[in-house]
């Protein structure tokens, strides 16, 4: 099922918005961990920071898990990450952990 480029926007900006104002995960719910970034010159972050989801329970994780392993790529995953400097929110690429991969 694919949304229409008005519902993907308004549903994109309904997640900015709850993240935003509640700094947890519109998909679970569950309390965005602040993430310090470190210095790296070759970094595409502006921000000092950013929240993240953590949650292995996270439906937004597990269908990156999914969907990742689906193109062939076992291992990988992402997670929800909220940035405030530039007001987005979107997906950062994540590991996944050995045990959590059978």
């Amino acid at each position: 099922m694919t949304l229409d480029p008005k519902a993907a926007r308004e549903a994109r900006a309904r997640r900015l918005a709850y993240a935003k104002e509640h700094l947890r995960c519109p998909y679970c719910k569950r309390k965005l961990e602040r993430w310090d970034l470190p210095p790296h010159p070759f970094s595409t972050w502006s921000a000092e920071y950013v929240y993240i989801c953590t949650s292995e329970e996270c439906s937004y994780y597990k269908e990156g898990v999914k969907r990742i392993a689906e193109q062939g790529t076992p291992g990988g995953a992402y997670r929800f990450v909220y940035d405030p400097s530039r007001d987005w929110c979107g997906p950062m690429a994540a590991r996944v952990p050995p045990r959590s991969r059978d």
